[in-house]
């Protein structure tokens, strides 16, 4: 009927000519049931889309516009943050609906802003909406909230940063005294049904994946045939990889560190000669350069990137032909959303190779799991029961949210979620008395307040592993090039040579009072030293 209509003519103007099959199966149930959802299908199948288009609708059907937040779209990385955001934004215009980003780069100014007049749709990270949730203002415009998105459901879920989010949303669900709706967006997942239990704990939930079957066709490349104990020339790699980039237009290259990413697009550099046509993209480069590799690829004049798992979610790139593997990609899940970057619409053939050097456990890890990953044969998803160090973070995030709270309070709340249904009070009593004696918490009688000191690490404590950084900058502008680990940073010397985002660079100087390293382009190198990263 009319509805129909108006939904095939915004997701035309969205570039969509027909339905995808998993747009197909959501569109209706977004709209015409209030349950929570798992939407589960294959890289580029317009998931996101598949969810926000009918989320939209339904908002502007009911009556009134309400104000402030109306959903809260969660995504794990800030680096899709950014392509989300426009894409969301797009969307949203054919709607007028607003949309902001809240997340670690946000502006001061665009926060206070936010806080003043929010928008309807709110994009955000995990580890920011621990934050949001004891801002008193942000409590206030959530009171119509109709629902909340979970994007990359297979990123989050897995490690404790899930625990955390599970828990973020039962506090939300406190806050305005009813359940917020929760639609989570996948990649295909074995077991899907476990997983989004533990999301939306007892409560009724559907899981809508797609049958489309998506085509993979991956190969292994060994560098070189001459085993010598597991010392190779990564020339040899090198060479592989420079084939590989020479009968493609456009390839997209993965490595498993950080350092490795640095490694493989130097050489590579030096080896194509044309450094500039070769992207780095990682955690641990400056805002600037990873928006600009993200702007360039996707426009296509980098014609080849290198990046860690930083472009491996989400990230709407378009043009890229093939994707390479450095080494095994240790699981199948990951390789398949890795490669499914290459061909990216849902009947394309995604097309991809794993290179590894002559190491008999590499070759035949990325056999099997390349094979896997082609039959769609992929790992169960871990998830963490009771993690203590999450429930310390949370009862001190909700003392500080409510001005206090009473130890059974916070029992009956956490027994709700499948991951704490087997918490008791005596346990959580002995996590309670740890945190009130070493100063996070303060309680008498069964009742905790938070302190200063518990303040300060709710605030600063996430679940993402990390270590001092110390900035690089070029000396002839002033730039920041990138984040040094303090530990690597220590054995260096003026005078050294460094690799950072795929370029050598000559230190300066090191200032460690002022937290800077200061660099500049070398005349030439013969030797560069490869940087070091923590939690590579």
């Amino acid at each position: 009927g009319d509805e129909e209509k108006k939904i095939l003519d915004v997701f035309r103007k969205l570039g969509f000519n027909k339905l995808t099959q998993i747009q197909q199966q959501a569109v209706s149930k977004v709209i015409s049931t209030d349950i929570d959802l798992v939407v589960s299908a294959p890289t580029g199948s317009g998931k996101t889309e598949a969810v926000i288009v009918p989320l939209f609708l339904k908002i502007l059907n009911q009556n009134s516009i309400k104000n402030g937040i109306l959903i809260i779209y969660i995504t794990p990385l800030r680096a899709l943050n950014r392509d989300l955001a426009n894409r969301l934004k797009n969307i949203a215009s054919l709607f007028q609906l607003s949309v902001d980003i809240w997340h670690g780069d946000t502006s001061y100014h665009l926060r206070k802003k936010i806080m003043e007049n929010p928008p309807s749709i709110l994009l955000t990270t995990p580890e920011s909406l621990q934050i949001l949730l004891i801002k008193p203002e942000f409590r206030e415009f959530v009171k119509s909230l109709y629902a909340i998105v979970i994007d990359e459901l297979q990123e989050i879920i897995s490690s404790e940063r899930g625990s955390e989010l599970i828990i973020a949303l039962e506090r939300l669900d406190f806050i305005v005294n009813r359940h917020i709706r929760r639609i989570a967006i996948s990649s295909p997942l074995k077991d899907i049904n476990n997983v989004a239990q533990n999301l939306f704990g007892y409560r009724r939930f559907e899981v809508i994946a797609s049958q489309a079957s998506k085509q993979y066709s991956i190969e292994v490349f060994l560098s070189s045939r001459k085993y010598q104990e597991g010392i190779f020339s990564l020339n040899d790699v090198i060479n592989v990889i420079k084939n590989i980039i020479q009968l493609n237009n456009q390839v997209l290259i993965f490595t498993n560190t950080r350092v490795t990413a640095e490694e493989i697009g130097f050489s590579l550099g030096k080896m194509l000669n044309i450094d500039n046509d070769i992207g780095i993209h990682h955690g641990s480069l400056s805002r600037g350069l990873r928006e600009y590799i993200e702007k360039m690829f996707k426009k296509g004049t980098i014609k080849v990137a290198v990046s860690t798992s930083s472009l491996e979610l989400g990230i709407d790139i378009g043009g890229i032909d093939f994707v390479i593997q450095y080494l095994s990609p240790r699981q199948a899940i990951k390789l398949i959303q890795r490669v499914g970057r290459a061909g990216h619409r849902e009947e394309d053939v995604s097309k991809g190779a794993i290179v590894v050097p002559p190491i008999i456990t590499e070759l035949i890890e990325s056999i099997v799991i390349a094979r896997r990953a082609m039959n769609k044969i992929l790992e169960p998803i871990n998830i963490h029961i009771e993690p203590l160090d999450v429930l310390a973070h949370q009862i001190v995030g909700i003392a500080i949210e409510r001005g206090s709270v009473e130890i059974k309070e916070v029992l009956n709340m956490l027994i709700r979620l499948p991951i704490f249904s087997s918490l008791t009070i005596e346990k959580l009593k002995s996590i309670v008395d740890f945190l009130d004696s070493i100063n996070l918490l303060r309680c008498k009688d069964d009742i905790c307040s938070p302190t200063k000191r518990g303040f300060i690490y709710y605030l600063t404590t996430n679940m993402i592993p990390d270590t001092n950084h110390i900035e690089a900058k070029s000396i002839l502008n002033n730039n920041i090039i990138g984040l040094l680990d303090e530990d690597f940073v220590v054995t260096c010397n003026e005078g050294d040579v460094i690799v950072l985002a795929g370029r050598a660079w000559k230190i300066e100087g090191v200032d460690l009072d002022n937290r800077v390293v200061w660099l500049s382009p070398p005349t030439e190198a013969d030797t560069a030293i490869l940087p070091k990263w923590v939690g590579d």
